[in-house]
């Protein structure tokens, strides 16, 4: 709940600043990852070694998300 509404309130700034592509959180236990999706937020979790970006493009190459490019 606490993901889907920082990525609610951060839509704010879609018109100045672009649409967000994820909010990544990392913490000593796990990488947690929000990805708006429609009205929708996916929420992946991670270990900790692994970068964002990682986690991203491996999401992208199973085909879980369509690119916006």
């Amino acid at each position: 709940m606490q993901m889907a509404l920082e990525i609610a309130m951060r839509k704010d700034f879609d018109d100045t600043l672009g649409k967000i592509n994820y909010i990544a959180t990392n913490r000593r236990n796990v990488v947690m990852i929000s990805i708006p999706m429609n009205n929708h937020v996916v929420l992946i979790s991670a270990k900790p070694t692994t970068t964002p970006e990682q986690i991203i493009k491996k999401a992208y190459a199973l085909g879980f998300f369509q690119s916006e490019a």
